[in-house]
Parts: structure tokens; sequence; C-alpha cells
């Protein structure tokens, strides 16, 4: 696929192509990296790991250079660092410097070569500085792209902090994200990238719905991803064996994922900040007019339903659980997102809408009938009166 006729073909999503510009925003580093397993990142704990890892990728890229000083107080808020009594930066930072002392396993044709990541992390808690000294053969992985290399954005790893699964997924979703299907992955290559547990790693069923699930519906939810499918491989040739030695059934052998393809540009900018305030001002617009909509329908059901000529238990009347939808919080939504009108918060907003809309039609045309009803009512009555003798 070419490049215009994979950017024709994608998904143009403004509001979330521009994240919030900084310092580390982006990170790019050749494909290899990406199929470097880190173990110990899917262990409790060790939720910072991926994200800081992706800011000293981001600072190599821009410095080109082995060592590396790093300002604290910008790491933390590039992260979305949060203290607590049980993890601070200085504990995250050896906590990542641990759990990358596995080696990096090149492997080219039939050699390999395995090097070592860092060579030195110092952090100095009274002024908040952080150097870096990367192992000088990590540096022609970090620097001088040009091709065969992924980016990711730091904004999107700190939004799945926690979620080892989803941020193994996005990882590998970028790799290919102006393609939107990724490379066939054995499942021997699933269980070891997404750290399948024993007891799920012979019951596909399980990987699909308590592995891939919760992650496929993170990323799409975080809204950094859309139509995000895993598909079964059931045939051998396809990751590279010619028989499985099961004639009964099919075999699932692997997983790939398709989704839809995504621009390139303009992922970040320093006025996102700008765009993003101005998406956020007009989805609050819109909610604030649906919900003056639901007010007003409530109200005219209300005023409708006290005219109908029905005992007062039978009086329909507006749902007033309503009114938690009208007064949800909006932060626990990503408003800022130019999706944010297909949200689960949005569509119940238009279908309560829809709903009141339907129940005041419904009332409507029984006031007319019984308006109509008593108009015939009150001629019977009339007509009755002109023929009655007068004496």
């Amino acid at each position: 696929m070419n490049e215009k006729s994979g950017q024709r073909n994608s998904t143009k999503i403004v509001s979330e192509n521009l994240r919030p510009y900084n310092k580390y925003a982006v990170a790019k580093f050749r494909n290899e990296l990406t199929d470097v397993i880190y173990p110990n990142f899917a262990k409790s704990g060790h939720q910072y790991s991926q994200v800081l890892l992706n800011i000293i990728i981001s600072d190599a890229n821009q410095e080109k250079q082995a060592t590396l000083d790093l300002d604290g107080e910008e790491v933390m808020k590039a992260v979305n660092f949060k203290s607590t009594k049980h993890m601070s930066l200085s504990k995250a930072l050896k906590t990542l410097f641990d759990d990358m002392q596995t080696t990096i396993d090149l492997t080219t044709g039939q050699a390999w070569t395995k090097i070592y990541f860092f060579s030195e992390v110092d952090y100095n808690q009274k002024n908040r500085r952080l150097r870096i000294e990367l192992n000088t053969r990590v540096i022609p992985l970090l620097t001088n792209l040009e091709r065969n290399y992924n980016k990711t954005l730091t904004y999107d790893l700190a939004s799945l902090t926690g979620n080892y699964v989803a941020t193994q997924l996005y990882l590998l979703l970028r790799q290919y994200r102006q393609i939107g299907r990724t490379k066939k992955l054995s499942m021997k290559d699933v269980i070891a990238r997404f750290q399948v547990p024993k007891s799920y790693q012979k019951k596909p069923t399980y990987i699909e719905s308590r592995v891939f699930k919760k992650a496929i519906d993170l990323l799409e939810e975080k809204h950094l991803f859309e139509d995000i499918k895993a598909c079964p491989i059931t045939n051998p040739k396809e990751i590279g064996k010619s028989r499985t030695g099961n004639r009964g059934r099919q075999k699932i052998l692997g997983y790939y994922f398709t989704f839809k393809t995504q621009y390139d540009s303009l992922e970040v900018a320093p006025n996102s900040d700008n765009l993003i305030e101005q998406q956020i001002k007009s989805n609050q617009e819109w909610v604030d007019n649906l919900r003056k909509s639901l007010i007003k329908l409530e109200t005219e059901i209300s005023d409708m339903s006290r005219d109908l000529d029905l005992p007062e238990q039978e009086k329909p009347m507006p749902n007033f659980e309503n009114i938690n939808i009208r007064n949800m919080d909006l932060s626990k939504f990503d408003v800022g997102s130019e999706l944010f009108k297909k949200s689960s918060y949005a569509q119940k907003l238009l279908e309560t809408i829809e709903k009141l809309q339907d129940q005041k039609d419904r009332l409507k045309q029984e006031l007319e009938t019984q308006k109509n009803a008593q108009e015939l009512n009150n001629d019977a009555i009339k007509n009755s009166d002109d023929e009655s003798p007068s004496w």
C-alpha cells in the first residue's frame, strides 16, 4: 500500500491525532524493539515502566547520543505520574532499570546479537534530574530512522498505565497504523507478548474473552484505535508450519489484528492543547443543549399529563431516572474527543430524548382524541337540548 492510498483509506480523527504537546510527546524506534518483551512490565507495581521507557527513547531521538539528561518534573508531567507512599518517581525509575536487565535479542538471518538497553541510570531526588547512559549499541535503533520504525505517543501510553495487555496491543497496532492489519502471531508469540496466564494458554476462548477483549475495549474507549478485531489463525502455513497433527476440529494456532487505519500527520502539535480545548467547549455546548431539550420535554410531558382525563395513578409521567442521565458527571468521559458524540453516554442521552419525544407525541395524540371526544359529547348534549320540547 503506498502512502497516498494509505492516507486516502485512513480514518481521520483530528482531536485524537492531536495529543497534548510536550518535549517527550513522540518516541520513534526501529521495529525490532516493538517485539522485545520485558516480562516484568506486566507485574503489579510496574505500571509506569513502558511510558518511562517511551520518554527516554523520545529524548534519545532528539539528542542522538548515549548520555541523556532529563528534567524529572517534565518527566512526571509527561507520563501523568501520580506519586503515592508506595510509588515515587525514584522507585519507578529503579523498577524500570531492574525490569530491563533482560537483553535485547536482535536476530538478522542466521546471526544474532544480545545487548542491554541501559548502561547506567542516575536520579538526583533533590534537584529532580535524571541522567541516563544508554548502551551505544542501542543508539542506531533510535536515530536516523527513515523506514521500518514504529512511532508511539507518550500521551496514549500514559492513558493506558496499569493495563499491560492494552499497552502491548497499542504498540503492535501503532507499528501497522497505516496498514490496518498486523503481522501474524503464533500462539507462542501471543503468550509471550501479552503474558497470557498459564491457565488460559490452551483455551483460545479465554484468550479472546478475558485477555484481548478488555484491551480492545480500553483502546476503543480511549479512541486510540477503532474497529479492532482479533482474527484467529487455523491454517498452519500462515505461521510457517507444515501441519498441526490435529486432523479433527480446527485448532487455533495464533492471531492477527485488524483495525481502521490512521493518518500519521498532525499527531502532536504545539497548539494541540488549544484545539482540544475548542473540542471540549464544542462538545460541552452540544451536551448542554441536549440536556436543555431533555428538561423541556420532561416539563411538557408533565404538563400534558395533568390535562389527561384519567385517574392520577394512570397518567403517564416522565421517567425520573433521566435525572441521572442529564446530571451525569462529564469528567468520566473524554469530552475532548471528536468521537465523544459517539460515546455510550452521548448515545444514551440521544436515545432518552428520542423516547421522551415519542412519549410527548403519543400524549399529544391522546389529548387530541380526548378533545375530539369532548367536543362530540358537547355537541350531543347541545343537540339533545335543542330537541327537547319547550313547555
